[in-house]
């Protein structure tokens, strides 16, 4: 056993402990009266010897996430080449019009082409042509409408489906754009909005 300076906490060097490795380590208290307190302490993973030692920070996660792949790929995709000549008939040239859902006046840039009956259930090239089957839509709307949230009923009224507390920014939105009728609503698409609330709902 080493003994260590006079009230000094201390641990048995590394020397010691490698010349002796049967034994455990101590921790020695040296008080002023000279008695010693004698504090056994099977150290293992507990403490390292190389002195009294602040363990080290764990590391911040990485604010790089590891991908091995291709970052850009080249892939091969259908579009819709119809999309801008009906977006333009929509348009007629005006630099603004309402939202066919909210029937809130927005920019022409920011209102999007909206598929009453979704484009992937349309399945002639016919009705993909049909101006009775989109209409102008801001962008909250036409998400809201896409997932069924905001829809229409058959006598052309939009509905909000709800879901969300009575103070979250989705309800007051829902809940003033229902209750108007849909601007582009017309008996001869009816089925159009039909076909739309079967979908997002077998979707949801």
């Amino acid at each position: 056993m080493v003994e260590m300076d006079n009230r000094d906490f201390a641990l048995n060097n590394e020397a010691h402990r490698a010349s002796h490795p049967s034994e455990r380590s101590y921790l020695i208290l040296r008080t002023g009266t000279g008695k010693s307190l004698l504090h056994f302490l099977p150290v293992l993973n507990l403490i390292a010897l190389r002195g009294w030692k602040t363990p080290p920070a764990p590391r911040a996660a990485s604010r790089y996430v590891q991908f091995s792949g291709e970052l850009s790929p080249t892939t091969l995709t259908k579009g819709r080449g119809e999309q801008g000549l009906l977006r333009a008939r929509k348009l007629a040239g005006r630099t603004h019009a309402l939202c066919a859902l909210c029937r809130e006046e927005y920019p022409a840039s920011l209102l999007e082409l909206t598929h009453i009956n979704p484009r992937a259930n349309v399945e002639s090239d016919r009705e993909k042509l049909d101006l009775w089957n989109v209409m102008l839509a801001c962008g909250q709307c036409h998400s809201l409408f896409d997932k069924g949230l905001l829809w229409v009923n058959g006598s052309g009224v939009v509905q909000w489906e709800g879901g969300f507390g009575p103070d979250h920014l989705l309800t007051v939105w829902g809940e003033r754009a229902a209750g108007g009728r849909c601007l582009e609503f017309r008996e001869g698409n009816r089925g159009f909005f039909r076909a739309r609330l079967s979908y997002s709902r077998v979707l949801t």
